[in-house]
């Protein structure tokens, strides 16, 4: 079994522990807000890998310019003039903005290889 880092609420570290094979640099987020539910919740655990290779359709943590990374699905637009790929972030709740790489910085961080959801505590 494999350990990656979960970054929580103040970037408190926690061990989490997968059963996946993953590369040594995989990380695991508390989702913060909203804007990938009903799918993805407040709470729930993604797991990440940065070495995998992102392909449409996959949900990814992207960096935006200098800001704090978020979660999107990857999406593909199409090409611009030199060819590049013009991609989309979208989020799952419509009420939060798309973000697209032809008009903001962005570097794709990991791609998410499991999704945990833990029921709540009340």
């Amino acid at each position: 079994r494999d350990f990656c880092l979960s970054r929580g609420l103040g970037d408190v570290y926690k061990r989490q522990l997968t059963d996946l094979n993953m590369s040594s640099g995989s990380f695991a987020v508390e989702i913060q807000d909203s804007s990938m539910s009903p799918a993805f919740n407040i709470g729930d655990r993604v797991i990440f890998d940065p070495e995998l290779t992102a392909a449409p359709g996959d949900y990814v943590i992207v960096k935006v310019r200098d800001e704090t990374p978020v979660f999107r699905k990857l999406k593909v637009l199409g090409f611009s003039e030199n060819l590049k790929p013009v991609l989309e972030f979208v989020p799952l709740n419509n009420d939060f903005p798309s973000i697209q790489s032809d008009k903001l910085q962005t570097k794709i961080l990991g791609v998410m290889t499991e999704h945990r959801r833990y029921r709540p505590s009340h």
